[in-house]
């Protein structure tokens, strides 16, 4: 596997199959800090550089349309049982979003290591689920963000 760590697991004596963060440079992740663990550490990477901005990035991985989404048609079915002011919702998909934080020199570069990353490391199957990556200037709220979508 390129780019992936040598080492062994904290502790663990199980090869580590967790990436080179270098390959990812700026990316901020959550990793399990041991084989088996539901505990998780934040490792991030080195200090931002001279001339790159800190971007939050979403990545939404749904199923591909056409595909049933049981979880949304279960959603769907509780709020028809429940009626009255929920009458108006005629369809349910659910998704998955991650959200990194990225140093990059744009929010276009941030999209695309996002996306390179999710591919790399097979975060989500392209066979049955399509993947949605935004970004934008960290912090702030949402006002006035620049947005770049790959």
């Amino acid at each position: 596997m390129a780019g992936a760590c040598a080492s062994y697991a904290a502790g663990s004596g199980v090869p580590s199959m967790l990436p080179d963060l270098a390959t990812y440079s700026g990316v901020a992740v959550m990793l399990p800090n041991r084989v088996g663990a539901a505990r998780r550490t934040l490792i991030t990477a080195p200090a931002r550089r001279p001339g790159m901005a800190r971007y939050d990035v979403q990545a939404v991985i749904g199923n591909k349309p056409g595909l049933s989404d049981p979880e949304g048609s279960t959603i769907l079915e509780d709020l028809v049982l429940k009626g009255g002011e929920y009458s108006g919702v005629s369809a349910v998909r659910t998704a998955k979003m991650l959200r990194f934080t990225v140093s990059a020199p744009s929010a276009r570069a941030a999209a695309a290591t996002v996306r390179r990353l999710c591919d790399e490391l097979r975060i989500y199957n392209p066979l049955v689920s399509e993947l949605s990556v935004t970004a934008s200037a960290a912090g702030g709220g949402g006002r006035g963000r620049r947005r770049a979508s790959n």
